[in-house]
């Protein structure tokens, strides 16, 4: 069961910063004149999807649909080694294996009608509404976000997805979680760990996604393993071209 990452967890904060830009932001996609290119770096060992093979094209044409109105899918990958297995489950639902990820990015094109300081600053701003509205205090420790992640976990249905905060933010970049109950696979119970990195590179506002699909017991390992990549994929790509 995939469930759309915004559902009643991001989309309030998301939409009061959209709100917050005023009319400008509401254009539609056609509407943009300004183009630009950028060379998003995947993590290591992570293979983009090809258009070309049928499950790869409906994986892709699943995280547009996911992704929703007001972004663009840029590119999608999954780790080398588990491209077969994203493969074979595009084929039969539920559409994830367990114990495996993906990495999604977006260029988040609702923006484009904001002032380029406005989108530079986005992310902190970000980051400053996630936890005012969890109550989460900046420079929490990661032992103190673990047990964050344990309590959301400990309230959240099949079916469900819950905010969990902030786990790190960077000169640029805000990173948030959120943790979702999926449909058992094999009956098996899976739990889905949400990373999201909104970042303003060359006054674009772009969205990294880091998704872990994780079996009971193995949620704290496999969400500081995505989060680490996460985040090393963001610096990668904020850092400045050599």
């Amino acid at each position: 069961m995939r469930l759309p990452f915004l559902a009643a967890t991001l989309a309030p904060a998301i939409g009061a910063l959209v709100a917050a830009a005023g009319p400008a932001a509401a254009q539609d996609q056609g509407s943009i004149t300004e183009r630009f290119s950028l060379n998003v770096l995947l993590p290591p060992g992570y293979c983009a999807l090809d258009p070309a093979n049928p499950q790869d094209t409906s994986q892709i044409a699943l995280e547009q649909r996911v992704l929703g109105q007001g972004q663009r899918l840029v590119t999608a990958a999954v780790e080398c080694g588990q491209r077969e297995a994203w493969r074979e489950a595009m084929r039969k639902p539920p559409f994830s294996p367990v114990d495996a990820t993906e990495n999604v990015v977006s260029h988040s094109w609702q923006f484009e009608g904001q002032p380029y300081d406005t989108r530079v600053q986005l992310p902190a701003k970000l980051c400053r509404t996630v936890r005012e509205g969890s109550g989460q205090a900046a420079g929490e420790s990661r032992e103190d976000f673990g047990k964050r992640v344990t309590a959301a976990l400990a309230n959240v249905q099949t079916g469900e997805s819950k905010m969990v905060g902030v786990s790190d933010e960077l000169p640029g970049a805000c990173i948030l979680v959120v943790v979702s109950r999926g449909a058992p696979v094999d009956g098996q119970a899976i739990t889905v760990l949400k990373m999201r990195g909104t970042v303003t590179i060359q006054g674009r506002v772009m969205q990294f996604y880091q998704n872990a699909y994780s079996s009971a017991g193995k949620e704290l390992a496999a969400l500081e393993r995505a989060s680490g990549i996460l985040k090393a994929q963001i610096e990668a790509n904020l850092a400045p071209a050599k």
